[in-house]
């Protein structure tokens, strides 16, 4: 299996398409909230009658041709939870599985964690929705796909909301 990889810093939540399609590629968006010198991140309960049911990811699904995977994560977000608080893309994390599967990792820093409107979320898709710090997420039922990268994703989220590296207005 091969490591997750950092993409720079510095992405601009426009940066919405590409010029070439990622086969078998999904991405999602982990908002993160600052919260002192520690990351916040806000995660989605999946609903029963999804694969992994009950478990706690984020926002994703799968990239269509020709976007990216910030656009995807923007889009999927929506789509699941509704409305997005101000926010500022910083990151994408992209981990490559054996099997050729690709997953982006978005990461969008917030001033607050805001409360979660429960009007906008896609209850097909989810049941509930959380903001976790790095300890709280490491205890959750997580996706296996968030739980492979976990320590990797929480710590980079933690280490950019002590650079005080928030973006938003």
């Amino acid at each position: 299996m091969n490591e997750p990889q950092d993409t720079p810093a510095g992405l601009s939540p426009t940066m919405t398409t590409m010029s070439a399609p990622l086969p078998f590629g999904a991405a999602g968006l982990l908002l993160v909230a600052t919260d002192g010198d520690h990351a916040r991140m806000l995660l989605a309960r999946r609903n029963s009658n999804r694969s992994f049911p009950l478990s706690w990811s984020i926002p994703a699904g799968g990239m269509r041709q020709g976007e990216s995977p910030i656009g995807c994560a923007l889009r999927e977000a929506r789509e699941e939870i509704g409305s997005l608080p101000a926010h500022g893309v910083v990151s994408v994390i992209t981990d490559t599985q054996h099997n050729g599967w690709t997953f982006h990792t978005v990461i969008a820093i917030t001033r607050a964690a805001v409360p979660v409107v429960a009007a906008g979320v896609d209850r097909d898709e989810i049941n509930t929705l959380r903001w976790v710090d790095a300890d709280e997420g490491r205890h959750l039922n997580l996706h296996p796909g968030l739980r492979r990268v976990w320590e990797r994703v929480s710590g980079r989220c933690d280490a950019l909301v002590r650079r005080k590296r928030v973006i938003a207005p």
